[in-house]
């Protein structure tokens, strides 16, 4: 009986716990230097129930390179808690899986990654990003 108490407490103070939230932006220069975009506690295991998100901006004329050696969020599709989301004007595309070597250009200058832990802090994600024509 104790045991059933204490798991539902558990349950209910995840259930009231408020998210953590981290927002992050980055000015890419023209030159092509590198950004890390890192989750809280890279390399180890996210937060539970963390909202990070980084703001991307590019050069006029320019568009956004990301390449992601490090994504593990452990998940199939469809997606569910654990996912890294792009955004990039329409484009809106998402990954819940691990990849070591993502790599993709987002026409125009401006992208929005976020990404999103479920009740149990696991998954991480480490990029990186710059501008290039």
């Amino acid at each position: 009986m104790k045991a059933v108490f204490l798991s539902l407490a558990l349950l209910a103070a995840i259930a009231l716990a408020d998210p953590v939230v981290k927002e992050e932006s980055f000015d890419l220069s023209a030159s092509g230097d590198e950004v890390d975009i890192r989750s809280v506690d890279y390399p180890e295991d996210a937060p539970a129930l963390l909202r990070q998100t980084w703001k991307i901006n590019a050069p006029e004329g320019y568009n956004v390179r990301i390449e992601c050696y490090d994504i593990r969020l452990f998940e199939d599709k469809p997606c569910g808690d654990w996912a890294l989301t792009f955004t990039a004007g329409d484009l809106k595309e998402e990954m819940c899986t691990t990849s070591f070597d993502y790599k993709k250009t987002f026409e125009g200058n401006k992208l929005e990654m976020a990404l999103r832990i479920g009740d149990h802090a696991r998954g991480f994600v480490g990029c990186k990003a710059k501008a290039v024509k």
